[in-house]
This record gives structure tokens, C-alpha cells and sequence, in this order.
């Protein structure tokens, strides 16, 4: 099984009530799964730091539903469907890219520098 379901298999089970209405969920894991990739070095995510990884995504889905609660995020439409009436947003992207990654570690760093590679210059 791929990091990517792994981690959306223990959200499903776990935190089913923070991640239930969050329609974009696949981006916000493959996003924190990059994000830490990008911050260890690594080209794969060692077994060990899923469930942690897992809580990062729970933090970031909390902040980016604190965020949408609060109208801080600007809602720019991403695509339109007519006879099906669907809107879909492009803020979860925008809000992703506007987070560090101390915002979206916070708690968990300290578990990924065990892990993380030096820098190859």
C-alpha cells in the first residue's frame, strides 16, 4: 500500500470527524507527504513517520477549516459544471502555498529531523 493511502486509511479511521466534509483531501495529504519529502531530503517516506505525518495533515485540514469558519481565505473558482451545479474551489491550493513549513510540521519537526537527509552540495 502507497504512504499516500496508508495515511488516508488511518484518517478515515481516526480522525473521521475532522476530515469527513473536506472535499480536496487527496491534495492536502500528497501536498504534506511532498512538503516533508522536500524537508528530509528523502525521495520516500520512511514507514515509521506515517502516523505522524498523518497528525500534520489533521493540523493543516484544522487550520484550513479555522481559516474557511473565519472568511480569511480568499475563494477563487476553480472550475464550474452547469447541469450538474458544481463549483470547486482553488483555495486549497492558494492556502497551501502560502503555509511554511514550521505551520505545517508544528509538533512534528523535532520526528522529522531524525530523519532527514544532509543537504548534497
Amino acid at each position: 500500500m502507497e504512504t499516500k493511502d496508508k495515511i488516508k486509511k488511518y484518517l478515515e479511521e481516526k480522525f473521521s470527524k475532522e476530515v469527513n466534509d473536506i472535499y480536496d483531501i487527496d491534495y492536502f495529504i500528497e501536498e504534506t507527504i511532498d512538503r516533508a519529502l522536500n524537508y528530509m531530503n528523502r525521495d520516500n517516506i520512511p514507514e515509521r513517520l506515517e502516523r505522524i505525518i498523518t497528525r500534520a495533515v489533521v493540523g493543516v485540514i484544522k487550520s484550513y477549516k479555522n481559516e474557511i469558519l473565519n472568511d480569511e481565505i480568499q475563494h477563487e473558482i476553480k472550475s464550474i459544471s452547469d447541469n450538474g451545479q458544481t463549483i470547486s474551489y482553488g483555495d486549497v491550493i492558494n492556502f497551501m502555498n502560502n503555509k511554511k513549513d514550521a505551520e505545517i510540521f508544528d509538533g512534528i519537526i523535532i520526528h522529522l529531523d531524525k530523519y532527514r537527509l544532509g543537504d548534497i552540495v
